[in-house]
């Protein structure tokens, strides 16, 4: 069994780890943060936290890259789209990131 040593446990990092695993290796993944997640992040309102970030919302379509590598892995997962993934507010108008990448065209 062939070892690899993953430095970051981001999006990347871990779906590197996963694939590299599917196919015999022994895994570590090494993150300096206090949990994985990479630039996903979190941020933070009283005693939750939420999830954020365009890995959050989008690649989950049929044919999107994350959907793509779940299949590969043999993973099911339930997955329930929104037509908006993300909205940012506090400009002059929101800033709205659609999963449906032809909205952004409007």
């Amino acid at each position: 069994m062939e070892n690899a040593i993953i430095i970051g446990g981001g999006i990347g990092g871990l779906t590197t780890g996963a694939l590299l695993s599917k196919h015999g290796y022994k895994v570590i993944v090494l993150e300096a943060g206090g949990e994985v997640g990479g630039c996903d992040g979190k941020f933070f309102k009283d005693l939750f936290s939420f999830p954020v970030g365009a890995t959050f919302g989008m690649g989950f379509e049929e044919e999107g890259i994350h959907n793509k590598i779940l299949r590969y892995l043999g993973i099911n997962v339930n997955i329930f789209p929104l037509s908006e993934a993300i909205r940012i507010t506090g400009f002059s108008a929101p800033l709205s990131i659609f999963q449906n990448r032809t909205n952004h065209l409007k």
